[in-house]
């Protein structure tokens, strides 16, 4: 009598963990702003005081705006942590190992590029303002640093001999912000542990 084999789980291609990063991260986008929606319907006015001051709108406003601004970078980057780590060997041909001195610049350049997008909002929270002419330097050096960032990752995604998939993940660490950054990141991370063949 012969048992039926449970079919091989196909292998992740390069092109199809590019479009898992970008659906997790619309996915994600969609669920907060669905948790957002209900947190506004559902808060009751007596969490803010009372509705005549209008505690009650800013106060359901702010607290909503609170969770989307947490809720969607902890469900993107939770989703795509648990997505490479737990597939990291089913990917197909692994890339060749670029520098170990240009992963280590990117990893540098991508903290300071992380911290530089989230500065602003630490500030906000921090009830900090700066100057105009600080705020512009601030907007212009997180700009450089997102791009610097983008280079590196192409530079490091180039040598799997896929030009168009180092293109990609450099325009999603661009377009996406800080967010597409830390998933490239973790995406490439994944890539860069798992074991090279010999020769």
């Amino acid at each position: 009598m012969n048992l039926p084999i449970a079919p091989h789980p196909s292998p992740r291609t390069p092109a199809r963990s590019i479009a898992m990063l970008v659906a997790m991260l619309l996915l994600s986008g969609l669920v907060t702003v669905i948790v957002a929606y209900l947190a506004l319907e559902w808060m009751p006015c007596q969490w803010f005081g009372s509705s005549f001051e209008g505690a009650c709108g800013y106060g359901a406003l702010w607290t909503a705006a609170g969770v989307a601004v947490l809720l969607w970078p902890l469900l993107f980057l939770g989703a795509a942590a648990l997505y490479f780590r737990r597939g990291r060997d089913a990917a197909v041909v692994p890339a060749a190992a670029p520098p170990a001195r240009l992963v280590t610049q990117w990893r540098v350049v991508l903290a300071l590029t992380l911290l530089a997008q989230l500065l602003p909002l630490l500030l906000a929270f921090t009830h900090v303002d700066l100057s105009p002419a600080a705020d512009t330097a601030l907007r212009w050096l997180t700009l450089l640093m997102l791009v610097l960032n983008a280079v590196l990752v192409y530079l490091i995604a180039a040598r799997s001999q896929r030009q168009l998939l180092a293109l990609a993940l450099a325009l999603i660490a661009v377009l996406f912000g800080w967010m597409g950054a830390a998933g490239v990141g973790i995406y490439l991370h994944s890539e860069l542990r798992r074991p090279r063949p010999a020769g």
